[in-house]
């Protein structure tokens, strides 16, 4: 395993917002492009200091947590200038407040782990947030989707050797985007990449595919030297997906490895694939050969080696056409044309109509009385009496159960209501 490796320090522009005397979100953060070394990384960072001395922690904090609520209820876009994303600076411990702050709020919480892609560069204190449009989730997961029936068919295909099979078993195939930590334990720097996949066997993911509809192809590939040399080559290769946005149909991908220079040890960035187009400036696909991944990459080679005997897997391979990368694509901006007319309640699209004369009930405070446990342990005794009676074959009994069930299940219905919440 070579030496762990220093990644190189990321652009030192000062690039804090100015902090307002209030939460106010009136001071919109720094819109740029992001093209840190630690592209993709959320939070991570040092020990966490006290809180001012009011106690009501830093003016930046609230500040992120404000833009972080306006995003969730639609005040405001991930950018207002259209551009990657927008960036703010902490100081120490600002960060730690932030995550504490959204451990509070459960509500925020969701919504910045379903819908939002933050990262985290400890050494400078840098935020980065950004927005997952409908088009980059519905191409991120169908990509996936793609990887993972070939997976799923190398598995279950009849003559797949055993090793091959266990070996692809044991390749996880989470779905959303799962957060690493660089090196793993020690929080120096966690990463949240598009896609990923890693064996069980393994720490860190072996396969890492980013989907950029906003970050320059600089950004990516400084992206995949961090992931590669981070993971001390535990990351085996690392696909970018560069989709032009608005100005150009092009879309191209590139992929990484890393390469081992014997002579003066070495481990160098190796470009395998260098923005390949798949979709021409036609929205056409390209006559290209496919993107190809080895079934040896689904995992690191340490584990690789230990579980697949032989050279048959080396002939073993994912791989997609350009045709099938540009209909994915395709689909993922369908799917954003739908999202933005819904946006804005397009005449095509049907929507119900509340009855003339109805109107909508008021949501309770407070969830309706539940039973105590007391009075729902006597009902179910009863019942329970009731039944072995009956099975005994007491007709009488039956008779009289009978005609007096309708008196029963409205004692019932009342003793629920007067009956308090269970406390605690």
């Amino acid at each position: 395993m070579p030496p762990s490796l220093q990644t190189p320090r990321s652009d030192t522009r000062a690039l804090r917002n100015v902090t307002p005397p209030s939460p106010s979100l009136s001071l919109s953060p720094s819109s740029v492009d992001a093209v840190s070394p630690a592209e993709g990384a959320p939070f991570a960072g040092p020990p966490t200091p006290p809180t001012t001395a009011d106690g009501k922690g830093s003016a930046q904090a609230r500040i992120v947590i404000e833009y972080l609520r306006d995003l969730q209820y639609g005040r405001r876009r991930a950018s207002e200038s259209g551009r990657a994303c927008n960036r703010f600076e902490l100081a120490a411990g600002e960060y730690e407040e932030v995550l504490r702050r959204l451990e509070r709020d459960v509500e925020l919480r969701g919504f910045v782990e379903d819908k939002v892609r933050y990262d985290y560069h400890g050494q400078g204190g840098r935020l980065e947030i950004r927005m997952v449009s409908a088009a980059h989730e519905s191409f991120r997961a169908g990509l996936k989707n793609e990887i993972v029936a070939w997976l799923n068919e190398v598995e279950q295909k009849e003559g797949t050797r055993d090793d091959m099979k266990e070996f692809v078993k044991e390749v996880r195939k989470d779905t959303g985007s799962p957060t690493y930590e660089f090196p793993p334990g020690k929080k120096l720097v966690t990463y949240t990449p598009d896609i990923v996949f890693r064996h069980r066997r393994d720490a860190l993911p072996s396969v890492i595919i980013e989907v950029a509809y906003s970050r320059s192809g600089k950004a990516l590939r400084r992206l995949a030297y961090n992931y590669l040399m981070e993971s001390n080559t535990s990351v085996q290769v690392v696909v970018g997906i560069d989709i032009k946005q608005r100005s150009s149909r092009k879309a191209t991908f590139s992929v990484w490895r890393i390469k081992v220079d014997d002579s003066t040890k070495e481990l160098i960035l190796d470009t395998q694939v260098h923005d390949r187009e798949f979709r021409g400036e036609d929205g056409k696909p390209m006559d290209h050969s496919p993107l190809t991944l080895a079934l040896r990459d689904f995992a690191t080679k340490r584990t690789a080696d230990q579980m697949l005997t032989g050279d048959a897997c080396e002939d073993v391979h994912f791989s997609i056409p350009m045709a099938r990368l540009c209909a994915l694509l395709s689909t993922a901006e369908k799917d954003q044309a739908d999202t933005d007319e819904a946006k804005t309640g397009g005449a095509s699209l049907a929507m119900d109509e509340l009855p003339k004369g109805f109107r909508k009930r008021p949501l309770s405070e407070s969830p309706p009385p539940q039973l105590g446990a007391e009075a729902e342990a006597a009902i179910r005794k009863d019942e329970e009496r009731a039944a072995e009676r009956v099975n005994r074959g007491d007709r009488a009994y039956s008779a009289r159960v009978s005609k007096e069930l309708p008196q029963r299940e409205s004692h019932s219905r009342d003793a629920k209501k007067r009956a308090p919440a269970p406390s605690g």
